[in-house]
């Protein structure tokens, strides 16, 4: 998760103190989600709404179909 928060971080070209500051956080929080360190889901959601970004739970069983889901839609020729 925190690799996936870099690096759209980095893709919307904001350093990390900036990130965190449109996003409500402490630059402490923002370094700890980056690097895989503890964080209140409260808070993850929050960073996630902000930057633009959503996470998918659902069940297990699931997983294969959604992956082939998604995968056809990055790949609609193939």
């Amino acid at each position: 998760m925190g690799a996936l928060v870099r690096a759209a971080r980095l893709a919307q070209g904001f350093r990390i103190d900036d990130m965190a500051a449109f996003c409500g956080v402490s630059q402490d929080l923002m370094s700890r989600l980056e690097n895989g360190r503890p964080v209140t889901s409260e808070k993850l959601l929050q960073v996630l709404h902000r930057m633009g970004l959503a996470m998918l739970v659902l069940p297990k069983a699931d997983i294969p179909e959604a992956n082939n889901r998604l995968a056809s839609e990055e790949n609609p020729h193939g």
